[in-house]
């Protein structure tokens, strides 16, 4: 009763419960059989995506015509919401075509760009990826090193990208290289670069402490010419289409970040009234309650910041300072949340297939990637001091 109250002051409808029992279905038919061997050895669950995409859910928010289900953010929030229940890898590579993946090509590419990419993508039939990233330039996007030079008929790319997801399967990338570095952000473009291109190589990171199933890697570029086909956008206007693209992304990473909560809780609740200590279940001890208090408190809390945000930019707002402001709260309350659920659990959440033991590790890497929590804590203060107006 208190969910369907919350859900009702939340603005969520019997549309959006039916979408999320749809994707629990999915998930629980397709994506909890394969979650601990796929964990284990770090393997891409392709098979997951194909399904997500012929059910019509991978496209999410992109508009039919490009393979997508019209979802509004809202939709997309609680599709990931859901997902992020079960894996927080997962959640977020399935939420990346409305968001990281896609959006940029969505509102900056050619229409030929959104035939050729977007399509075959929302449908589970390809992999693409962003890379945004650098060994050294992580957040500092302006100080990227990986540089894009004009030569006739297209561009010529050389530099690296570290930590990009899906680098080991994407069969395409939208990647990001600096064109002038005086000009800072200004100089940046954005392209697509496809498997098999000359110049362009791939490698995998492995042994990763989180993320397991996301084949993380490194991209490199050496004399890797593209034709002016492959240029995204105007030259020199690829922040923008980062911009949209992280921005979009903190969405659905948040929403993710609720559902990991949601998972934490509720095993949480169901272990503390089946262990016994003593000859009482450790419920009744205060300080297992307090723990559980926390994640409670800490759940409903991101709901409000998450879907506050996803109303925010279906009325047309970019919401920065929204989209922040959930991107680090349900983060840090991920980590907390999922270091107190092992700590119920002990012993039993180390073993391989333990939920919370997985969410735990993933947790920390929520605090780093789509902009890390420190960078998000700075933009916050620049927006409450007024330094910082876009």
């Amino acid at each position: 009763m208190q969910d369907t109250m919350t859900n009702q002051m939340l603005g969520l409808t019997e549309h959006h419960e039916a979408l999320r029992a749809r994707v629990e279905r999915l998930a629980q038919q397709h994506i909890v059989p394969i979650l601990t061997e796929s964990d284990a050895a770090e393997r891409y669950p392709r098979e997951v995506f194909q399904v997500f995409g012929k059910e019509g859910l991978l496209g999410g928010t992109l508009p039919r015509q490009y393979g997508g289900a019209e979802f509004s953010n809202v939709d997309l929030a609680v599709m990931c919401e859901e997902l992020g229940r079960y894996s927080q890898p997962l959640a977020g590579l399935i939420g990346a075509a409305s968001t990281v993946f896609g959006i940029g090509l969505l509102k900056f590419g050619t229409e030929d760009q959104r035939q050729r990419y977007l399509v075959p993508y929302a449908r589970g039939e390809t992999t693409g990826a962003l890379a945004l990233t650098e060994s050294r330039s992580g957040s500092d996007t302006a100080g990227m090193a990986c540089a894009a030079k004009k030569v006739a008929g297209g561009w010529v790319l050389n530099g690296e990208k570290a930590w990009i997801d899906c680098a080991g399967v994407a069969d395409w990338v939208l990647v990001f290289a600096q064109s002038d570095p005086a000009a800072g952000r200004r100089g940046i473009c954005a392209f697509i670069v496809e498997r098999g291109t000359p110049g362009f190589t791939t490698h995998e990171f492995r042994n990763k402490l989180a993320w397991r199933v996301s084949p993380v890697g490194g991209l490199k570029f050496v004399d890797c010419f593209l034709p002016d086909s492959a240029l995204v956008g105007e030259p020199g206007g690829g922040y923008r289409v980062a911009l949209a693209s992280v921005g979009y992304g903190r969405l659905q990473v948040a929403a993710r970040h609720c559902g990991g909560i949601r998972a934490c809780l509720d095993a949480s609740v169901q272990w503390a009234k089946e262990r016994k200590l003593y000859g009482r279940p450790i419920a009744d001890f205060q300080l297992i309650q307090t723990k559980i208090v926390d994640m409670a408190l800490a759940h409903d809390t991101g709901r409000f910041l998450t879907y506050r945000f996803a109303r925010m930019l279906d009325a047309g707002q970019m919401a920065r300072r929204e989209g922040s402001m959930a991107k680090v709260y349900t983060a840090e309350a991920l980590m907390r949340s999922s270091h107190d659920a092992v700590q119920i659990q002990g012993a039993r959440a180390i073993g391989e297939d333990s939920l919370v033991g997985r969410m735990f590790r993933d947790a920390k890497v929520s605090e780093i990637v789509e902009g890390a929590n420190e960078v998000q804590r700075t933009l916050i203060a620049e927006y409450e001091l007024g330094t910082r107006q876009a």
